[in-house]
């Protein structure tokens, strides 16, 4: 079930809290089972209050809004009918939720972690099938249809229904970081080994046999974190020390480009719908674009604040991202206009992605990342 939050303001005009207060919510545009949700009410001030209510996870635009108040001290009530648009709802998780991807069943895939690691299938409507895996952290579809993940010490296989495969590293202390889809049907891997010398690679993976081949990256030390296959027939990745954007051919052919601000430790790259590539730099808090020519431009999302970390491609075409440290997730368009949402759970979002209906889904964790718990949310542009 789902937590949906509305700020509804002047129900009653009361001049203090002194109030009960009952509220049930339907769904207006498509009748749930039962119809009524029970919901509580509480009081944020005079006149204003915060609605919870038990959702179907799927609740599409506007919600139908019953509120009951009286108080007591003047006897006076009041019962207001009212729309809300519930633009985002979130779905607790028992365990923390870190990579997402939307599958070809239809489906959103997880990588949770505590108490139990894995890969968790969520329906558009809720229901959760878990598989245990290992601690599952980025996620990609692969041509085979399968759902590809990093472990920390291999790359896993599910295939929809469930059946879950494991390919070791060619090397023990190589640790794969992101995983995607190539444009030559393989799995491309950006590799840092867990050693002093942090020595960095890319790996491209045969999904028939699992195989990796390895491609060292010329900065020996540049720790590539997000990778995607760019418009161009190549990979295009990022280099955390570096400050590099980093692009390989499928046949292991490097170019390197610098990031106009220093020290900015890029993090997630995808390509936009201009047929450029995005990223987010983790310390600078600014949102970069590069052509496949090798031209930079960076935009301040300052309006959103923390660690830019993940982002991916939502409905219409923007590009959206998520921040360590603060409650929000963002949206930026070609002309690197920013537009920020908050979390309702006041948590840190990670990962992010269009879904299968039209919106955009991303998974939140805790403050403290290391209680375990989250949220899957999804929220309608």
């Amino acid at each position: 079930m789902t937590v949906a939050v509305a700020h509804l303001r002047d129900v009653i005009k009361s001049t203090s809290c002194a109030f009960s207060a009952q509220a049930t919510i339907e769904n207006y545009d498509q009748p749930l089972q039962g119809g009524t949700y029970s919901a509580k009410l509480i009081a944020d001030g005079p006149g204003e209050f915060t609605v919870q209510a038990d959702l179907v996870f799927s609740l599409p635009g506007k919600t139908l809004v019953t509120v009951d108040v009286s108080d007591p001290s003047t006897r006076a009530s009041a019962s207001i009918k009212f729309y809300v648009d519930t633009k985002t709802t979130e779905t607790p998780l028992p365990t923390t939720p870190w990579g997402l991807v939307t599958g070809p069943d239809g489906n959103l895939w997880v990588g949770v972690d505590s108490p139990s690691a894995g890969v968790d299938r969520v329906t558009p409507q809720g229901i959760v099938t878990h598989f245990s895996t290992g601690l599952a952290g980025h996620l990609a579809i692969g041509s085979d249809n399968n759902v590809w993940f990093t472990l920390s010490r291999g790359i896993g296989r599910l295939t929809t229904d469930g059946v879950f495969t494991q390919f070791p590293m060619n090397r023990a202390e190589s640790q794969a970081w992101a995983i995607a889809a190539g444009p030559d049907d393989n799995l491309w891997l950006v590799l840092n080994d867990a050693t002093a010398s942090q020595a960095a690679s890319i790996g491209r993976l045969t999904p028939a046999s699992g195989a990796i081949q390895e491609f060292s990256t010329p900065t020996a030390t540049s720790f590539p974190e997000g990778i995607c296959a760019g418009p161009d027939g190549a990979l295009w990745f990022t280099e955390y020390f570096a400050g590099n954007i980093g692009r390989v051919t499928t046949a292991g052919a490097f170019t390197e480009f610098r990031i106009l601000t220093p020290n900015s430790k890029p993090v997630d790259i995808a390509v936009g719908p201009d047929q450029n590539l995005w990223f987010t730099e983790w310390a600078t808090g600014k949102i970069g674009r590069i052509t496949p020519a090798g031209k930079v431009t960076e935009f301040s999302a300052a309006p959103i604040g923390g660690n830019l970390n993940h982002l991916g491609v939502g409905p219409g075409g923007a590009i959206w991202f998520t921040t360590y440290g603060t409650s929000y997730v963002g949206s930026i368009d070609a002309q690197g206009t920013v537009t920020a949402y908050p979390l309702l759970s006041g948590a840190w979002a990670d990962s992010i992605a269009a879904g299968p209906d039209n919106a955009v889904w991303y998974t939140a964790q805790q403050a403290n990342s290391q209680t375990p718990g989250g949220w899957l949310a999804r929220l309608m542009p």
